[in-house]
């Protein structure tokens, strides 16, 4: 390590798989190397304890353990923690290379930045929320679903995930707090702003709570073109009925997308 570089030592951190998976999730967004690491062993063959050291920017890590992975899982929790709490900070790459005319936003943004940043969506598209907090990750990466997605330009935002996906083409909105019950009320907040703020024409929420139908009767009431799906299947099966509410399609287009 350089004289002068700030230099942790990692070993009595106990790793955490979620800032594992969030680091990793940072580095791809921002376009960064994952981390590269030397390894030192001491002790009987059988039973070796090795030493791992790492460095990033200009900020040293090492750490102790009985494995090689072990090492490296403490060093990138600890990472992450100094990163999450401004300790280690990082100027911002725009290396994403998005087409704009196919892609939203490539975007991870706390829920107090949301109104700067859907002020930049393009307001022809029609925009799909979908609430994270209880469907989970896993249902955005479904073939099917981002052939949609990207077949008929959605404005796509995935609100509250616990554990935020890599979706360069996606707009990721993370909690500011760890309170449950202040999800719903924040995808609300989103929703009114982008039908009654931006004016988006066309707008859709796939969320498993209740709240969802509650929210579909106000809109309706008021004259707005909202549409409500249970789960990611369902909208799957009935996403035309939500694009023949924007103007840009028209049904006979829809009806060649058959396959889809």
């Amino acid at each position: 390590m350089n004289t002068g570089e700030s230099f942790y030592d990692c070993t009595s951190v106990i790793p955490n798989n979620e800032h594992l998976i969030l680091l990793n999730n940072f580095f791809q967004v921002n376009g960064l190397s994952q981390l590269n690491f030397e390894f030192t062993s001491c002790g009987p063959v059988h039973q070796p304890l090795f030493t791992a050291t790492s460095r990033f920017m200009e900020y040293g890590f090492f750490a102790s353990a009985t494995s090689k992975k072990e090492c490296e899982k403490k060093i990138k929790s600890l990472l992450w923690y100094k990163i999450s709490q401004g300790e280690i900070k990082i100027s911002p790459q725009s290396n994403q290379n998005l087409d704009s005319d196919e892609e939203a936003l490539a975007k991870i943004i706390p829920f107090k930045n949301f109104a700067s940043v859907l002020d930049t969506v393009d307001r022809n598209r029609s925009v799909l929320i979908i609430d994270l907090e209880n469907l989970g990750e896993k249902n955005i990466q479904d073939p099917k679903f981002m052939q949609i997605c990207r077949d008929f330009k959605l404005t796509v935002i995935c609100v509250f995930a616990r554990l935020m996906p890599v979706m360069p083409e996606f707009i990721l909105i993370k909690r500011d707090d760890l309170h449950r019950d202040s999800a719903d009320e924040g995808i609300r907040r989103i929703i009114f702003y982008l039908v009654d703020c931006l004016k988006i024409s066309n707008v859709a929420l796939i969320t498993k709570d209740h709240f969802g139908q509650n929210l579909k009767d106000i809109l309706d009431e008021t004259g707005h073109n909202f549409s409500l799906f249970m789960n990611m299947t369902e909208f799957k099966i009935k996403y035309k009925t939500f694009l023949e509410k924007q103007k840009e399609f028209q049904i006979p287009s829809l009806l060649n997308h058959n396959s889809h």
